[in-house]
């Protein structure tokens, strides 16, 4: 397993252009992945409560 120091190390020694593509992959994520669950979760309670 990697430790946090190590991978913060890695990542400070990352190129600018790499690091803030990470930076934005992860922001997307963070607002796609709870839409993307809220909206799996709606569909099954539609299809439970419809059955």
């Amino acid at each position: 397993m990697i430790s946090w120091q190590d991978l913060i190390s890695r990542y400070r020694a990352l190129p600018p252009f790499v690091k803030a593509s990470l930076a934005i992959s992860a922001v997307s994520l963070s607002f796609l992945l709870p839409y993307h669950m809220g909206e799996s979760v709606g569909v099954a309670a539609y299809y439970f409560f419809n059955s």
